[in-house]
C-alpha cells in the first residue's frame, strides 16, 4: 500500500515537479558556474574598459595646438587614426578621444567641433557604469544577467549610422 508523502522533497523526487510556491530544493544557481564565470569576466571587463575611458576623459589635456597630451607633463600623445596618417583622411571616428576629453572638462562645444557624436557616445561608455555594476550584482546573487541584447544591438547600429552620418556631412561641406 501507498503511504502519502511528508515532505516537499519526498513529493518532488517521486513526480519530478515541484509543487505551487515551493521553494527550490537546490541552492545551486539556475545556470552552470562556468558561463558564470564567463559572464562575471566580460562584464567586469566592459566595466573597466568604461571607468579606464572616463577617467582617461577628465585626466588627459588639451594643449594649444588641439592635441592631447599627459597632464603636467607636456608629453603629446600620437594621432591615434591611421586613416589620417595613412591616407590623409579622417575617418568616422576622427576627433572623438579629443570630444571625450573635451567632455570631461566640460567643454561640450569644443567637443561638438572635433566629433558630434561623441557627446552621445561618452553617454553610452558612462551608462555601462551602473549597467555592468547592476549585471554583476545579479550573477553574484546567482541570477541570470537582464538581457539586453534588443537594446545593445539598437544602440550599436544608431551611433554607427551617427558617426556615418556626421562624417559625410563633414566631407560634404569641406
Amino acid at each position: 500500500m501507498n503511504r502519502p508523502s511528508t515532505s516537499i522533497e519526498e513529493s518532488t523526487r517521486r513526480s519530478g515537479h515541484a509543487p505551487p510556491n515551493s521553494v527550490p530544493l537546490s541552492s545551486e544557481p539556475p545556470w552552470p558556474i562556468e558561463l558564470r564565470r564567463q559572464h562575471r569576466s566580460y562584464h567586469r571587463g566592459v566595466l573597466l574598459a568604461a571607468v579606464l575611458v572616463l577617467v582617461a576623459a577628465m585626466g588627459l589635456e588639451r594643449n594649444d595646438t588641439g592635441t592631447l597630451q599627459l597632464p603636467g607633463l607636456r608629453i603629446r600623445l600620437p594621432t591615434l587614426c591611421w586613416s589620417r596618417g595613412v591616407f590623409g583622411l579622417e575617418c568616422p571616428g576622427c576627433g572623438l578621444t579629443r570630444a571625450f576629453v573635451c567632455i570631461g572638462h566640460g567643454d561640450f562645444s569644443a567637443a561638438w567641433r572635433h566629433n558630434p557624436a561623441g557627446l552621445p557616445m561618452f553617454v553610452i561608455v558612462a551608462a555601462q557604469i551602473p549597467w555592468r555594476l547592476i549585471q554583476l550584482t545579479r550573477i553574484a546573487r546567482g541570477d541570470l544577467p537582464l538581457s539586453g541584447s534588443r537594446w545593445s544591438t539598437s544602440i550599436i547600429a544608431g551611433m554607427l549610422v551617427l558617426l556615418f552620418t556626421q562624417w559625410m556631412l563633414k566631407i560634404a561641406v569641406r
